[in-house]
């Protein structure tokens, strides 16, 4: 099961480092029974341009797929939760080198 409040602190931490950053989430699919993907996307405020999407089954947090800028890249091998600690570190790092 995702933790809301967990994805919700790890999302407020990356947006400490890009204040321009916003996200949502999306219902993509639902079979009426147990299965049910969602997909985050996270967007600059004033363009919606997006900066990353992930698409994650609701259930077991799992991404099926993922992306965030043009370097980082996830699959299924990772949970929601895994992939946004590393969206934070990627900025934390992005940061430290243009200080």
């Amino acid at each position: 099961m995702v933790n809301k409040t967990h994805i919700n602190g790890i999302l407020k931490n990356i947006k400490n480092k890009v204040p321009s950053l916003d996200w949502d989430f999306v219902s993509k699919y639902h079979n009426g029974e147990d299965i049910s993907v969602m997909e985050l996307r996270l967007f600059q405020q004033s363009t919606t341009k997006y900066f990353g999407r992930f698409t994650f089954n609701s259930q077991s947090g799992k991404v099926l797929k993922g992306r965030y800028g043009k370097t980082l890249r996830f699959n299924e091998s990772i949970s929601l939760t895994d992939a946004l600690l590393d969206v934070l570190s990627f900025e934390i790092n992005k940061a430290a080198v243009t200080v």
